[in-house]
């Protein structure tokens, strides 16, 4: 049964039909016993294990792993072949030609047209897909809208109703509506706020952030008994009703920290974060609250903003910004609650995303941004890969991402017949050219960029060659022989 739910799960990551599991996995035992392996004992599972060969996985017996020279880690064998392959794929394998050909550019459209297909909701996908990860010059409004339109097709901008940001305004309101027309509601992260506050503690969480945290969990509840109209109307940033004399009160008890204890440590005990801000006054007397009763930790100075916390408090309660948060009330109770399973909190997936990302590689800013473009490129490749599989070819045990990809990966993308009329491109007579990468031309631009900026610097223009260090594969070899290496290059003496 173990094997007909691993063929199944297989076929499903292979996006494929085939069927017949019982006679498909008797072959695989049958291929897979020999003759070590007694057939009349049904308990084969302690008799046999994987082991991982240059062939692929087999199932061998016990006695013949005693018999062979095999590597184990936990219960992972594998054999001298096969990690020689792992070692000369991970130190060759670049893969800068493998993911700039038609055929995964073209596989790439496709994944992103199955998510066309379907309602999008908001940046990263009503599904939570990865739809977007590219590498921009700034964050100005009309670069991530641009970035934004180059990423999403046609239909997908169409799709686009609820969109979730840091630091909504009116100016991206219209610049979005102009690429997605039929964009409803534009909100504010209700967890980024928190996240913010953190730095104060190196990213700990603190007392006083994890009521924070509470309080603004109040924004991504939902309550059937409301309307979307119940909050007022959807904000976009050009009217917002004016805060009442009683709300500007509360607000300013946020800036002077003078709420009385007993009545501020009653309202936080009164927190129920699965119960919505019906009213704007909740929401200003909250943080009031956390203000008055965590009075020391609200005086730190968050490093980014150079703020004080409850100076960042005080602004997030403000009119508008109170506005672009009551829009996620807005926007939840708007979507319809079969979908809601899927759909983020704000932008913590995306916070999550970036978290992956420098865990995947390391000083961003070091990079050339034709490296960053194609790095990214490759990890968004693969997240909409296992998405896509995970969500519409769903597999009968639950698997993790890695393993996702792993099976989906081991499916050919090319056919014999498309890698012939692949390498037929680069023919030339009888000589084979070389590949063309659109990225390499522009990444040279940018060295060269570097390069002169570098020379500009005062320390660049005093008159001495850079020593280079001597290393062995810089040594002065003791004989005449022609070697491969780089032309025009001496070697250190």
């Amino acid at each position: 049964m173990k094997l007909v739910i691993a063929l199944h799960d297989q076929d499903q990551c292979e996006r494929k039909q085939e069927g017949q599991y019982l006679s498909r996995s008797a072959e695989v035992m049958r291929k897979s016993l020999d003759e070590t392996v007694s057939t009349k004992n049904m308990n084969l599972d302690r008799h046999m294990r994987l082991v991982l060969t240059h062939r692929g996985p087999e199932f061998w017996s016990a006695q013949a792993l005693q018999e062979s020279a095999l590597r184990r880690v936990r219960n992972q064998y594998y054999t001298r072949e096969f990690a020689h392959l792992v070692f000369t794929e991970l130190l060759m394998c670049n893969a800068k030609d493998i993911f700039l050909s038609p055929r995964v550019i073209q596989f790439r459209q496709r994944l992103t047209q199955e998510l066309v297909e379907h309602e999008v909701v908001t940046c990263r996908g009503r599904t939570n897909a990865v739809l977007m990860l590219t590498a921009v010059s700034s964050e100005e409004t009309s670069v991530l809208v641009d970035a934004l339109a180059a990423h999403l097709p046609a239909g997908g901008l169409q799709q686009v109703k609820y969109l979730s940001v840091d630091n909504p305004s009116a100016k991206l309101w219209h610049h979005v509506r102009r690429r997605c027309p039929n964009l409803q509601i534009l909100a504010l992260d209700p967890v980024h706020l928190a996240m913010t506050c953190e730095f104060a503690s190196s990213r700990k969480r603190t007392a006083s952030s994890t009521i924070l945290r509470t309080i603004l969990q109040k924004f991504s509840a939902c309550s059937h008994t409301c309307t979307p109209c119940s909050w007022g109307p959807i904000f976009t940033g050009d009217k917002f009703r004016p805060l009442t004399r009683e709300e500007e009160q509360a607000r300013l008890q946020i800036e002077d920290r003078s709420m009385r204890i007993s009545i501020a440590e009653k309202i936080l005990s009164q927190l129920d974060a699965t119960v919505p801000f019906f009213e704007r006054i909740e929401w200003i007397r909250s943080l009031a609250a956390l203000a008055a009763v965590r009075r020391s930790e609200v005086e730190c100075v968050v490093p980014g903003p150079n703020r004080k916390m409850f100076e960042l408090l005080h602004t997030a309660a403000a009119g508008p910004r109170t506005e672009w948060y009551l829009n996620n009330l807005r926007m939840r109770r708007a979507i319809s609650p079969s979908r809601l399973s899927l759909v983020p909190v704000g932008t913590t997936s995306n916070e999550a995303l970036h978290h992956e990302i420098n865990n995947w590689f390391r000083e961003t800013q070091k990079l050339h941004k034709t490296t960053l473009e194609l790095k990214l490129s490759i990890m968004s490749f693969g997240k909409l890969l296992t998405h896509n599989t995970a969500l519409y070819w769903t597999t009968t045990r639950q698997m993790s991402e890695a393993e996702v990809l792993a099976r989906t990966a081991s499916v050919a993308l090319w056919s014999p017949q498309q890698w012939v009329q692949w390498c037929e491109e680069l023919a030339v007579g009888r000589k084979t050219e070389k590949a063309t990468l659109n990225l390499h031309p522009r990444r040279q631009a940018e060295r060269r960029a570097v390069k002169d900026m570098l020379k500009k610097k005062p320390a660049a223009s005093v008159g001495q060659d850079r020593k280079r260090r001597i290393t062995p594969n810089t040594l002065l070899r003791q004989d005449n022989l022609r070697r491969a290496g780089v032309r025009g290059r001496a070697p250190v003496s």
